[in-house]
């Protein structure tokens, strides 16, 4: 029996995932992706282009295709809800609802439930809503800080004091944010993803 798996997202790490589902030739691929990989699209049946956080695109391209299951590579998508769309739809999906993956989106959010918890590896950190408050720590702070926009960037969002941006570049960027912002203790060493 062949299981027909939608994979949402277009990314080298979704090109990965597109390579293990198909792997083993008992899974058929149906991708929808913002824009067109080519890797990925030798390997789908399908491919819609769109929007990744249109839940209703994505979900009316799922139930069309008749898949089986979803994996969900990004986290635009986790964030704007398309698991808790899919799994509406009675489509079982690889990632968290939308509540599970503030874990993800919103620094804030993140920081604020491991310190609440005692979670061991939460470094010294402060929330800030006002620009002109961030600065000022930042100005006042004895050390170097991480700059953390709260919610998703892409991965390119964090600036750190000391190695991309000195003091008064830190202050520049949190007034250029904006919005809201974590400033964290910086930590020195490997950073790994278990």
């Amino acid at each position: 029996m062949v299981v027909k798996i939608l994979l949402v997202g277009s990314g080298g790490r979704e090109h990965a995932m597109a390579e293990a589902i198909v792997r083993d030739g008992d899974a058929e691929l149906a991708a929808f992706m913002a824009r067109r990989n080519p890797g990925i699209t030798r390997l789908a049946k399908t491919v819609r282009i769109g929007k990744e956080t249109d839940n209703r695109e994505a979900r009316d391209f799922a139930v069309k295709e008749g898949v089986d299951c979803a994996v969900i590579g990004p986290e635009a998508p986790l964030e704007a809800g398309i698991v808790d769309v899919l799994e509406e739809a009675g489509i079982p999906c690889a990632g968290p609802t939308r509540a599970a993956a503030r874990l993800e989106t919103d620094k804030s959010f993140c920081r604020d439930m491991m310190a609440a918890h005692g979670i061991a590896g939460c470094p010294g950190y402060r929330v800030f809503r006002d620009p002109a408050e961030a600065a000022s720590f930042i100005r006042e702070y004895p050390g170097d800080l991480a700059v953390k926009p709260a919610g998703l960037t892409g991965g390119k969002g964090v600036r750190v004091m000391g190695d991309q941006v000195d003091r008064a570049g830190a202050m520049e960027y949190v007034r250029s944010l904006g919005g809201e912002v974590v400033l964290e203790e910086r930590l020195i060493g490997e950073e790994f993803t278990l």
